[in-house]
């Protein structure tokens, strides 16, 4: 056990900002447990990074963005580095992708068009005009996604998690580089989006290619119950998965239910610093608008997964998370068959079915939505929060 002074930084606030830093406990807690966060950016992957980067239980030690997930990747670097210059860690290295480089057959053959330019309205900019941070003035990484994760393996002491909130492709690219390092220093993936389901029986008439429309190339729409982490980039999750690392999955069912609302603002805590509750509000009410979308439509997402991530990293990786009222544990394979044989794909092209010879993975999939938002919140505010059912196995 050692001595933890937890500190929240003021939206804004440098270094030299003393009078912006706010005391907020001072109690014995474990070291901060080292995690690496690799992200598409998408709002939910900001407002999921801003939490993480309040939570005190951890210490983000890299952060890698994506290119082929829905946002534009110069945007996501730089809305990255925006949270970490408002969360006091504006040192945080952050990298960009080596390339456009999904493996998938949808990205190479009939592109999937993400992001949707449409859908990017409030995306890239959310946090320089829809709800300002100010502009982190360091360069991002000179490393780009894949050498940053394995040069930061490499130099921690302490095996490291990994926060993965959009698709697999920088993660997949890693373990073709140094598949050795990946298992001796990751201790566990926590994975947003998907769900591991039974082989239907019946067929589908919703076949390969899902993305054709009728120039052949436009986007419609992905495979009934898939997730779009997967999607985005199958054949990286395949390599993922099959390599067999450790893994916890936040799925659909889970993070579903986890619904916003713009009356979330009850649930930002009374001792949050005054900065960081205005930019609550903000965000609250600016992501409908930011998202083009009605709040019913919205959910918090890689949120959910985040705050799950959080507290079982504190319990060393058990399922004591308040956050989680059902959890399952199945094997099984990412489904690279595309066609409307029910005995093999049933159509469901790279979604996550049950496999006897497949990867072993622990899923949530039934949320404690009142649990998670309290979590959230605190967490984001820099405050400490540990479910009172949990408390007994934390000490």
């Amino acid at each position: 056990m050692v001595l933890v002074v937890l500190l929240a930084v003021s939206l804004g606030a440098t270094a030299g900002d003393r009078e912006d830093v706010e005391m907020l406990q001072i109690q014995s807690r474990p070291r901060r447990m080292p995690v690496i966060v690799d992200t598409d950016m998408d709002t939910d992957d900001q407002m999921a990074l801003a939490f993480l980067l309040g939570e005190p239980s951890i210490e983000v030690k890299a952060i890698t963005t994506l290119a082929d997930g829905w946002s534009n990747q110069w945007s996501g670097v730089q809305n990255a580095m925006r949270l970490t210059q408002a969360w006091g860690q504006p040192d945080i290295p952050v990298a960009y992708s080596t390339r456009y480089n999904g493996d998938t057959q949808l990205n190479m053959m009939q592109p999937n068009d993400l992001p949707n330019p449409t859908l990017l309205t409030g995306i890239g900019n959310f946090l320089s005009e829809f709800v300002p941070l100010p502009f982190n003035v360091r360069p991002p990484s000179w490393m780009y996604a894949s050498r940053l994760i394995r040069e930061t393996l490499r130099k921690s002491e302490h095996k490291v998690d990994i926060i993965e909130l959009g698709p697999l492709t920088n993660l997949a690219q890693v373990l073709q580089e140094e598949p050795e390092l990946f298992r001796k220093k990751v201790r566990r993936l926590y994975m947003s989006g998907g769900l591991i389901v039974k082989r239907r029986e019946e067929g589908t008439s919703e076949v390969w290619p899902y993305s054709s429309g009728p120039d052949g190339t436009s986007f419609t729409g992905k495979p009934p119950g898939t997730s779009w982490n997967i999607f985005s980039d199958p054949i990286a999750a395949n390599s993922v998965f099959s390599f067999g690392v450790p893994l916890v999955i936040g799925s659909s069912e889970y993070e579903d239910e986890n619904q916003f609302s713009t009356n979330d603002t009850s649930f930002i805590p009374s001792s949050c610093p005054l900065k960081t509750a205005e930019f609550l509000r903000r965000a609250i009410t600016m992501l409908p608008v930011a998202n083009n979308e009605s709040e019913s439509e919205l959910r918090y997402w890689d949120e959910s997964l985040a705050v799950l991530a959080i507290q079982m990293i504190r319990h060393h990786g058990r399922k004591d998370a308040a956050v989680c009222k059902k959890w399952e544990r199945k094997r099984f394979a990412v489904m690279m068959e595309a066609g409307n044989d029910p005995n093999v794909s049933g159509g469901r092209y790279s979604r996550l079915l049950e496999n006897p010879f497949g990867q072993r993975a622990v899923q949530c999939v039934e949320s404690n939505e009142t649990e998670f938002k309290t979590a959230y919140y605190s967490g984001i505010c820099g405050i400490y929060y540990e479910s009172p059912a949990n408390q007994r196995h934390y000490w």
